[in-house]
């Protein structure tokens, strides 16, 4: 980050309580500069970042609330917005049986929305943006607006390869800008950054990054059904990291190739892959989850061939994974184990709510509103920046 971290902060305070917080804050000061300076550190986000512009988890429920307000009387209302800061998750579902499935997720949208300051007309707050001027290797954030990467993309639009003349990120943060998109609904912009990716870590000689980009076309193409593709993709993916011993991303890839064997038809090699990622080492949380939701998933094809006594393995597979996922907060991974038990109801013949549930947390987990075209959008203001730049250039030389 440019500039002093300390300078201006404290404006406005009165002198003595601004004299005793620059005594207390001097030290972690100190040492955030240090990490900054390190070029090590990842910043851990949480709801606060996004206050006042969205809602603490108290102001949340208070709006969900009030659009329930009809269907409640008063009594109701004043205890459940008494409750909201003791037992939040019981005060939801009181509000979401109260609504019933179609109305609370119609009230989730509106209450997540994307929402924009009232003067500046940004989407994002200063804190977001501060963050994003620091030179984090990494942001981690369990937040579901969209403000850090809008902040991200207004205030580091110059973060780019130079060399193919490219005005989006590449190599690793690439990969994940591209995994985010995907994830969020929008297939076409990350098709794109990784295509432009995998060339610039092609000629780098980046053989790793090079497998984490296949990683994601194969995982583009699975989504769009394009089994012809998602093969090669993730085979080239897997013999990469099993060469390089990359433990990590062979775990993250393996649950990917037992789906696309899976629907295939190769339920036994479906087995094997997703074996060999469950018996991987058990800190890969999130590998692990992902391997049990495809275990559940090859169950339900195999009892909707006709073997109805597997449902009950995929059961437990399905909840193995939702639990480890609740257990650490991995919200991805949760979606995918919820969207597991639903293809077990399917194959059972039944409804248990397991959709109805997927569903409502993916509405928190892709909010309405965001932008379809964010490549689009960050080469509009790298244009707008440059042309700018030579604008005061021309003055300057005029002068």
């Amino acid at each position: 980050m440019g500039g002093d971290l300390s300078v201006g902060y404290l404006d406005g305070l009165p002198p003595a309580q601004a004299a005793e917080l620059d005594r207390v804050n001097k030290p972690g000061l100190t040492a955030l500069r240090d990490y900054l300076a390190s070029g090590q550190a990842v910043a851990f986000l949480g709801a606060g970042v996004s206050a006042p512009l969205y809602p603490l988890w108290t102001g949340l429920i208070g709006e969900l609330v009030d659009t329930a307000a009809g269907r409640l009387d008063d009594r109701q209302e004043e205890s459940l917005r008494a409750l909201a800061s003791q037992s939040p998750e019981e005060v939801v579902e009181i509000v979401r049986t109260a609504l019933g499935t179609g109305a609370y997720r119609e009230a989730l949208r509106r209450v997540l929305r994307v929402r924009t300051d009232s003067e500046s007309g940004r989407s994002w707050t200063p804190v977001q943006e501060l963050v994003c001027r620091c030179t984090f290797q990494a942001v981690v954030t369990t937040n579901y607006d969209p403000g850090i990467v809008n902040a991200r993309m207004r205030v580091r639009p110059d973060e780019v390869d130079k060399d193919h003349q490219s005005d989006h990120l590449y190599s690793i943060r690439g990969i994940w800008w591209a995994d985010f998109l995907a994830l969020t609904g929008r297939p076409d912009p990350a098709r794109v950054l990784t295509l432009r990716n995998i060339e610039s870590c092609r000629r780098y000689g980046s053989n790793s990054d090079v497998a984490r980009c296949d990683r994601i076309l194969g995982r583009l193409a699975l989504a769009a059904g394009d089994t012809a593709a998602v093969g090669g993709h993730l085979a080239a993916a897997a013999a990469v990291f099993r060469d390089g011993d990359y433990l990590i991303d062979l775990a993250a890839t393996l649950p990917d190739l037992a789906e696309h064997v899976r629907v295939s038809g190769d339920l036994d090699g479906a087995e094997r892959h997703a074996a060999e990622a469950i018996a991987a080492p058990r800190g890969l949380v999130s590998a692990h989850c992902a391997a049990l939701a495809v275990r559940a998933r090859i169950r339900a094809t195999q009892a909707t061939a006709g073997d109805l006594d597997l449902l009950y393995s995929g059961r437990d597979a399905a909840d193995a994974a939702a639990r480890l996922a609740a257990r650490h907060q991995f919200a991805w991974c949760e979606l995918e184990a919820l969207r597991a038990h639903a293809l077990l109801d399917r194959a059972e013949g039944v409804d248990r709510g397991w959709s109805a549930r997927a569903d409502a947390l993916h509405a928190r987990l892709v909010p309405p509103g965001l932008d379809p075209d964010p490549l689009g959008t960050v080469e509009r203001l790298v244009a707008a920046q440059k042309a700018a730049g030579a604008g005061s250039e021309e003055e300057e030389g005029e002068d």
